[in-house]
Order: structure tokens, then C-alpha cells, then sequence
């Protein structure tokens, strides 16, 4: 359970903080998209490794 919680917790926080950015009149959109990019790229670095696991999972489903 610790370690889900562990891995879930990230996940929440993080576009929380990029939400956390745009507050005020100000918004310093260089900043913003750097954060934007660090969040997204967990998930798009396991997608591309698990590229070809996923394309067998989805034609396997079809057929």
C-alpha cells in the first residue's frame, strides 16, 4: 500500500504545482511549460519502452 501511495502521490502533487504557476497577473510561461515537460515525461519515457507490449496488447484485443 506505501509503495502505491508512493507512486500515486506524484501524479496528483505534480499538476498541482503547474496550477500553482499561473496564479497572479503574472504568468511566466518558459517556467510553466518546463514543468509541464518534466511531468509528461515519466509517463511518455514507460510508454515508449513498453511501445511494443502495448500494440500486441491492443491488436491481440481485436482479433
Amino acid at each position: 500500500m506505501n509503495s502505491t501511495l508512493g507512486f500515486l502521490l506524484p501524479s496528483i502533487s505534480m499538476p498541482m504545482m503547474i496550477s500553482s504557476l499561473t496564479a497572479g497577473y503574472h504568468t511566466d510561461y518558459g517556467m510553466l511549460m518546463l514543468a509541464v515537460f518534466i511531468t509528461t515525461l515519466p509517463t511518455a519515457v514507460v510508454f515508449f519502452i513498453l511501445q511494443k507490449s502495448f500494440a500486441e496488447g491492443i491488436t491481440g484485443a481485436i482479433k
